[in-house]
């Protein structure tokens, strides 16, 4: 018998899962006051992930804030749910309105998609 057996390949869909973080936003008073945040993983959890998460202050005027400015959060093969982090509002001597902190998650790796409150994942917006 000189025939050819096509064992064809396997092909395995990998399901990293999604991240958001939460809340999306909120108002805190100064004064040493500290926020928590977390990201949360879900719909998936296919091997190890990572999303860096970095604080700014959008002007004017820039926020007293602490945190690490910037830094990961990572999540183990099979892992899911929520990894927190905190910022602290310092209170400064000026009277000023309202200040502003911009939270973002980004580089999400080993597959993970950062998920957009009010956006599909897909969406390219």
């Amino acid at each position: 018998m000189n025939g050819r057996i096509d064992m064809g390949a396997v092909e395995v869909e990998s399901n990293a899962g999604s991240l958001a973080l939460s809340p999306a936003s909120l108002a805190a008073l100064e004064g040493s006051q500290t926020v928590t945040f977390s990201v949360t993983r879900s719909a998936g959890s296919d091997g190890p992930i990572s999303v860096a998460f970095n604080t700014s202050s959008a002007p004017p005027p820039p926020a007293q804030i602490t945190a690490r400015p910037r830094a990961s959060l990572n999540w183990a093969n099979g892992e899911l749910g929520a990894k927190t982090f905190t910022v602290t509002v310092i209170e400064d001597i000026q009277k000023e309105p309202d200040e502003t902190v911009i939270l973002t998650i980004s580089a999400a790796t080993g597959g993970a998609v950062i998920s957009v409150p009010g956006r599909h994942a897909d969406d390219p917006r």
